[in-house]
Formats: C-alpha cells, structure tokens, sequence
C-alpha cells in the first residue's frame, strides 16, 4: 500500500476472479464467487451451469489446446479463459465488443483477444 507503484504487484489472473476454483469442498463452502448469479448471467450471458457445461463439452478437443501439429504444438492458453473472452464478446454489441474492452477487461493483448475469439 505504500510502495511506489514500480514495486506494487498488479493481479496476474483477471480470469480467476469472474471463476474462482477451490481446492477442497471446505475451500468451496467458504468461497464467495467474486460475481454474484446475476452478474454472471449479465456478463457472459449465461448461467455458470451452462457455463461449466460448454466448457465440460470443448476442454479435450485439440483445437482449443495446441497450435499447430500434436507433436510440435505449443500448449495455449487455459480453455476456460478462451470461452470466457468468446462468451463476453458475442454477447456485446457496438462499442462494447471492440477489441480495446476486452483487452483492459480481462487484462489480454490485442492478439490475444483476436486468437480467443476466432
């Protein structure tokens, strides 16, 4: 709080605050979701159900996991953050959906956000 903002850390993982993943049941019963049912709906335009289900349906298929062939693929980033930016993006319309909001919601670069959504 009171270093200089060169030493003060930012948060690593914008992802993790809209979908926190306890460890143990004790850590679930005590984890209060950073968004609210509502906000969640309103954000991805879903329910976290639904939302778990997508992601339970895409998560092992090669094209949200590698570039490139299955050998030399390089790993990308997690499924979930994917869906997150793709699930944000359809469900924004005009300015909001613009590469810009994404990159400073989530905390993304340009190409990032473009490679999430295609």
């Amino acid at each position: 709080m009171f270093r200089s903002a060169t030493y003060q850390k930012g948060r690593a993982d914008r992802f993790s605050d809209d979908l926190p993943t306890p460890e143990t049941v004790e850590q679930a019963a005590l984890a209060l979701p950073w968004l609210t049912v509502e906000e969640f709906l309103q954000k991805y335009r879903m329910s976290r159900a639904a939302f778990n289900w997508v992601l339970g349906q895409i998560e092992d298929y090669e094209e949200f996991t590698t570039v490139g062939n299955e050998k030399e693929g390089q790993p990308q980033a997690p499924v979930v953050h994917q869906l997150m930016v793709f699930l944000k993006y359809i469900g924004t319309e005009g300015v909001g959906s613009n590469s810009r909001n994404q990159r400073q919601m989530f905390g993304i670069g340009q190409g990032t956000a473009d490679v999430y959504r295609d």
